[in-house]
């Protein structure tokens, strides 16, 4: 393991820019109107928005696999949701965490490698995925969910042990939590999978780590139940790994090709497996 670590060190100083560091703290704006500045939706190229995630280097996009599904990195389209203009690019390729349950939701998660890098500004910036070790001087009883559409706060991380009670009342029979899985509460009223999960810094509650990614709910009103969250923290390992595999090479063509769609184009999409029509 720390050989390893030694490796991911040096190839981070070689590749600066494309690497993911845990440890560090996004900062949301003081305007608390204003989206938090990794946030992103994807979309389908010819359709509508099919889910979220967040920005966790210039390059790359953090969301869950059943957003991407089986689409092919051409079909789809990154638009950053605090740009001015909301700006869309372009996705070179797709990573999906081989892993990943259809039935539990384990392992829920997948990378998008943008064609063009982001330009980091006071609006635009990524969220710095939560370690281990920061857990412990995080605020995980105000952690808060959000997407293009609405922010949800706060949203305590449940104990697993407590999870899993609920989850079994819920469910009638035994459901041991995957270590890729944690639960949030209440109810976060954001029904699209990959938005991410974030928690404050206990000692700075304008800075934020990223805990989790929006992965299923129970389709119930009551308030009272939890959500379930892919782990960031016990993937982040896996994380880490893909991002300095599919190290950042600007695409001569960038955003300049055209989006071409057929009039009427319907865009449909994957939940846990089920392909449905968007409305």
């Amino acid at each position: 393991m720390l050989q390893f670590r030694g490796l991911v060190l040096i190839l981070c100083l070689v590749l600066a820019s494309s690497c993911v560091q845990a440890g560090d703290f996004g900062i949301v704006p003081d305007d608390r109107t204003s989206k938090s500045p990794w946030l992103v939706s994807v979309k389908e190229s010819c359709g509508s928005s099919i889910g979220g995630g967040s920005l966790i280097s210039k390059f790359v996009v953090l969301t869950s696999w059943v957003v991407i599904a089986y689409r092919n990195a051409s079909e789809l389209v990154v638009r950053i949701e605090n740009s001015p203009s909301l700006m869309e690019v372009r996705v070179r390729s797709v990573v999906r965490h081989p892993n990943f349950n259809v039935t539990t939701g384990v392992n829920n998660l997948g990378l998008l490698i943008l064609k063009k890098s982001i330009e980091f500004n006071n609006k635009i910036a990524p969220i710095n995925l939560a370690a281990r070790s920061s857990m412990r001087i995080l605020d995980l009883s105000s952690c808060f969910a959000e997407s293009s559409y609405k922010k949800t706060l706060p949203l305590p991380v449940v104990q697993t042990a407590t999870c899993e009670q609920e989850l079994r009342r819920w469910l009638v029979f035994s459901f041991p939590l995957d270590d890729s899985l944690l639960c949030a509460g209440g109810r976060i009223g954001i029904w699209e999978s990959g938005y991410p999960l974030v928690c404050p810094l206990a000692s700075e509650p304008s800075r934020f780590q990223q805990v989790g990614i929006i992965n299923w709910h129970r389709n119930s009103g009551d308030n009272s139940t939890f959500d379930v969250y892919t782990n960031v923290v016990r993937l982040s390992g896996w994380i880490f790994r893909k991002v300095i595999q599919h190290s950042y090479v600007e695409d001569p063509e960038g955003n300049e090709e055209e989006i071409k769609c057929p009039d009427g184009e319907i865009a449909d999409f994957f939940y846990f497996g089920r392909r449905e029509r968007a409305n």
